[in-house]
């Protein structure tokens, strides 16, 4: 391997080792929530202590706006490298209380008190740390920017599925008591080896040419420059974000649904999830790659419109055959036509901004829509199959933030047919 080809490699991972680190406590919290409702958030109906779960975990989801404008306007104002050292600080202090919260059995009502505190520690800093990786990623990349911003999403894909294959082996190796008594925080203790590995990495880097040219041209405080000017795009980013981050959190969300609503087992359910992430990590850079090659929208449009046409017929065929088979199948095509719209989506919200405001105006924006979105999918997933007493309800939610994401697009397409060529010719073909 050349040196520029390592120092490509090295700056892949070290810029999105802290989002795949985040996503991994994430997935591990979503993977195992009927077990962390057990734990930490006892009721005397398991579906009370679930929704108990889950609403913390929702909840948690609201901090990240603000932590999207301390952190944002930091990686403006101060630059990407010494942003993303500081998120990856913060989320380690978090993971760490995640993984060795005494459960509420130990000591009472401080158990959920404390969980409820590491998630926030946690959305806080992951409030700057998609924009921070994401701008670095396609700054010092101006060329192949949907293939390079798709690593921040494949990182996802790749904690994801490292949540899923940990928790795969777990259940299927050790007996049902043993898990419950104290393996169940293997995976989330594994999660703390990453942070001084990843800060580690990111002492190393150093910002784009493109980023020092930009920081030179700023005049105003990037927080009222974006509330000022930039207020259309930071909606356009929310309406983006919708469908990207209610179907990654269902998929996360599908085993414990499956479990509670069909039966199935846990470890048959992890297995297909192990399926679904793995054909992620594949699918999405070859996505970012042809959003490069034949423009971001069409490939964004196929992957939102077409999981809005087949995710109710999969939920149908899901719950009427309950069989891992039929469930590994489900995962692998709705992780498949999902990276369609998730991947390229990356690049094209960070080419919204211009470069000086960018992870100001793309952190609000994203964090926002994520908080409206991606943090009430499980809560409304879970209220949905209440209310309707159907298995089916979850893809009800996931139709109706496909069409809010599809308008979006083409309305952001509309926009950047507005502005200088060579800004938006990667995004608008």
């Amino acid at each position: 391997m050349s040196a520029s080809a390592r120092t490509t490699v090295r700056d892949v991972a070290a810029a999105t080792i802290g989002h795949g680190m985040e996503n991994y406590a994430f997935s591990v919290y979503a993977l195992m929530s009927g077990v962390i409702a057990e734990k930490y958030f006892p009721a005397s109906n398991p579906a009370l202590s679930l929704l108990a779960s889950v609403a913390t975990f929702g909840v948690s989801f609201l901090i990240r706006p603000f932590g999207a404008i301390v952190l944002g306007v930091y990686a403006d104002r101060r630059g990407r490298i010494p942003a993303l050292s500081l998120c990856i600080k913060l989320m380690f202090i978090g993971t760490v209380l995640m993984a060795f919260m005494p459960s509420y059995a130990s000591i009472g009502v401080l158990a959920p008190i404390g969980m409820f505190l590491a998630l926030l520690i946690k959305g806080f800093s992951y409030g700057g740390e998609f924009s921070s990786a994401a701008s670095f990623l396609i700054e010092r990349n101006p060329a192949r920017r949907g293939f390079f911003g798709s690593w921040v999403i494949a990182s996802q894909s790749i904690a994801s599925l490292l949540a899923a294959v940990l928790l795969t082996v777990l259940t299927a190796a050790l007996p049902d008591t043993v898990f419950d008594a104290w393996a169940w925080r293997i995976p989330l203790a594994f999660g703390v080896l990453v942070g001084p590995v990843g800060y580690y990495l990111r002492r190393k880097l150093r910002d784009s040419a493109e980023y020092h040219a930009a920081r030179t041209e700023v005049r105003r405080h990037p927080l009222r420059e974006v509330f000022s000017t930039q207020k259309t795009r930071m909606l356009l980013v929310i309406g983006l974000v919708a469908f990207s981050s209610s179907s990654s959190y269902l998929v996360t969300y599908m085993p414990t649904m499956s479990v509670r609503e069909l039966g199935m087992p846990s470890s048959a359910t992890f297995l297909a999830a192990v399926v679904g992430y793995t054909v992620s990590v594949v699918a999405d850079p070859v996505a970012g790659h042809c959003s490069d090659r034949f423009g971001r929208v069409r490939v964004m449009v196929i992957g939102s419109i077409g999981l809005a046409v087949t995710i109710l017929p999969l939920f149908l065929l899901l719950t009427t055959n309950p069989l891992l088979p039929v469930m590994i199948t489900v995962m692998a095509l709705i992780a498949l036509i999902k990276s369609c719209y998730t991947a390229p989506n990356t690049a094209f919200k960070a080419e919204i901004f211009p470069t000086h405001i960018r992870s100001t105006g793309l952190s609000i924006g994203y964090n926002i829509g994520l908080a409206l979105f991606g943090g009430c999918t499980q809560l409304i997933s879970t209220g949905l199959i209440q209310l309707t007493g159907t298995a089916l309800a979850p893809s009800f939610w996931l139709i109706a933030t496909a069409i809010i994401s599809t308008v979006s697009v083409c309305c952001a397409a509309r926009l950047g047919r507005s502005r200088p060529r060579e800004v938006v010719r990667a995004a608008v073909r």
